[in-house]
C-alpha cells in the first residue's frame, strides 16, 4: 500500500486521471473544512512507483470535489465551499471562476457522454447547476429539493439523465430526485424517498436499471436501494 501525504489538508475527494493511472487529482481542506484554506493536488507517479506533488491550486475556502475534465487532460473543475466552481486550466496562470450557488458546493461531476461541453454542481443552497463549460455559463439551475444536496451525478446509460440526493428533515429521509434533460435547459425530476439513519449519503449505479444509496458515518454504513424509475 502507498500512502501519498497531504500536509495539513484533510481529504474531501480524490480522482485518477481519465487519461492515465498515474495522475490523480485530490481535493482538500485545512480543518476539515470547518475553517481555513483549501486547496486542489495533482500528483504524478515516477517509474519507481513514487507519488509526487506536481501541481497546486490554492483557495480561500474548502475544495470539497474535483473532476478531471473529459475534453482535454490539463483542465480540471473543482468545487469549492464559497460556492465557487473553479475551472483550473494547469497550463494557465489565471483560474476561471463559475459564480452561481449561493452556498457551499459539495459535488461536481463532467457529462459522461464525452460531448466536452458539461457539468453538473451541486450545493448547499439546495440547487443543481448544470453548466457549460467552454461558454463559461449555467444552462439551468434544477430546483426540486428542499434541503442540502450532498451528491449528483450523470447516468452511465441513461443519457442526460441525472440523479441527486439529500438530505429530508431531521431523521435523514433521503430524497433522491431523477432528471431528465430536455434540450440540455429543461428538466423534469420524480422523487424516491429513503429511510436512512446516517447522514452524508452518495450515490453510484451499478446497472442501467438500478441506483444504490450509501450513507455512513464513524462507526457503520447503511447501504440501500432505489429502482431508477423513468422520468
Amino acid at each position: 500500500m502507498v500512502t501519498i501525504q497531504t500536509g495539513p489538508l484533510c481529504g474531501h475527494a480524490v480522482r485518477f486521471s481519465p487519461y492515465t493511472g498515474d495522475r490523480l487529482a485530490f481535493a482538500g481542506a485545512e480543518n476539515f473544512g470547518i475553517a481555513g484554506l483549501g486547496a486542489c493536488l495533482i500528483f504524478e507517479r515516477d517509474p519507481s512507483g513514487a507519488w509526487h506533488q506536481i501541481k497546486k491550486l490554492q483557495w480561500q475556502d474548502a475544495c470539497y470535489d474535483v473532476t478531471w475534465s473529459e475534453a482535454t487532460d490539463n483542465v480540471l473543475l473543482v468545487a469549492t465551499g464559497n460556492g465557487s466552481v473553479v475551472v483550473w486550466d494547469t497550463t494557465q496562470p489565471q483560474e476561471c471562476v463559475l459564480q452561481g450557488h449561493s452556498a457551499e458546493v459539495c459535488s461536481i461531476e463532467w457529462d459522461l457522454s464525452r460531448q466536452h461541453r458539461h457539468v453538473i454542481s451541486a450545493s448547499w443552497d439546495h440547487t443543481i447547476r448544470l453548466w457549460d463549460v467552454p461558454q463559461q455559463c449555467c444552462l439551468s439551475v434544477l430546483n426540486g429539493h428542499t434541503e442540502i444536496i450532498y451528491h449528483a451525478c450523470w447516468s452511465p446509460s441513461l443519457p442526460r439523465t441525472i440523479a441527486s440526493v439529500s438530505r429530508r428533515w431531521r431523521y435523514y429521509i433521503i430524497c433522491c430526485l431523477l432528471y431528465l434533460l430536455v434540450q440540455e435547459i429543461k428538466c423534469f425530476a420524480c422523487g424516491i424517498l429513503i429511510n436512512l439513519l446516517n447522514p452524508f449519503p452518495k450515490l453510484m449505479h451499478t446497472n442501467p436499471k438500478s441506483l444504490h444509496v450509501t450513507g455512513a458515518n464513524m462507526k457503520s454504513t447503511n447501504y440501500l436501494q432505489a429502482v431508477l424509475m423513468a422520468v
